[in-house]
């Protein structure tokens, strides 16, 4: 009886090891499986994302075939965008008689010698530094920037006013890649050259948007007014694309000066 009650004592103090070592790995084991309780778990601090600005449309005119738009934030000056229609050959050649008229009215209104800010696109490429040379520099008093087709479009952008860019040697570099040429540049030319320039069989569209923009906003009463930038596309990109001119490998994009 006594080894009967002994055997009963020692097998109930066997459950009772077990249990309590069950009760003590559980919540260990829960603990890691769950990541939760006893075990830290860190924290992470969210980080402000950057700030968002409200733009302000400043004005904004629609003349049928192009319009532009002009605002301005608390860290971006005043500045302008000109869109126009390019959905058609039609299209772009009606944009291009608008400049005409534009071109017309601006010099009957300013001095001769008076600068126009204008973005010229060529028909076809300026494949050399001897074309580029008689078709820019020799016409544009400040050049701020070209578009060179390379496959691909490749701004040059000048540095500060200058009266060329871009020069032979480097031209002359850029072509050697495989590239077309020059195909746009952003420029100042006299008023009294804009009809000679468009008449030119090497030119498409002489854009004068950028100075009419600038003078419109001058008569709303908008302070610095003229100068302001104004960003226009160059049509070049929609040309290739519409069969207007032959496509490199990969068509440029049409870019803002």
């Amino acid at each position: 009886m006594a080894i009967k009650k002994q055997h009963f004592l020692d097998l109930f103090a066997v459950l009772l090891t077990a249990i309590l070592i069950t009760a003590c790995a559980s919540p260990r084991q829960n603990t890691e499986a769950s990541g939760s309780m006893s075990k830290p778990v860190a924290t992470s601090t969210s980080m402000p994302g950057p700030p968002s600005y409200e733009y302000e449309l400043v004005r904004e005119r629609d003349f049928g075939m192009w319009s532009y738009g002009t605002t301005r934030s608390t860290v971006d000056p005043l500045h302008a965008s000109v869109n126009y229609k390019h959905d058609s050959v039609t299209d772009l050649q009606a944009y291009v008689e608008a400049n005409r008229v534009m071109s017309v009215q601006l010099m009957q209104v300013m001095s001769k010698e008076d600068p126009v800010w204008v973005s010229i696109t060529f028909r076809q490429p300026l494949q050399s530094s001897e074309q580029y040379q008689a078709q820019v520099p020799a016409r544009c008093q400040e050049i701020w920037s070209m578009q060179v087709d390379a496959g691909g479009t490749m701004g040059i952008g000048s540095s500060g006013f200058s009266p060329e860019p871009l020069d032979k040697d480097t031209l002359d570099e850029r072509l050697e890649w495989g590239g077309a040429g020059v195909f746009g540049v952003e420029c100042t030319v006299r008023v009294e050259q804009l009809l000679e320039i468009a008449a030119d069989p090497l030119v498409f569209l002489v854009d004068v948007t950028p100075t009419w923009v600038r003078r419109d906003l001058a008569e709303a009463g908008i302070a610095g007014a003229m100068q302001v930038p104004v960003g226009v596309y160059y049509p070049y990109g929609w040309m290739e694309r519409l069969g207007m001119v032959p496509t490199m490998p990969v068509p440029v994009g049409t870019s803002i000066p």
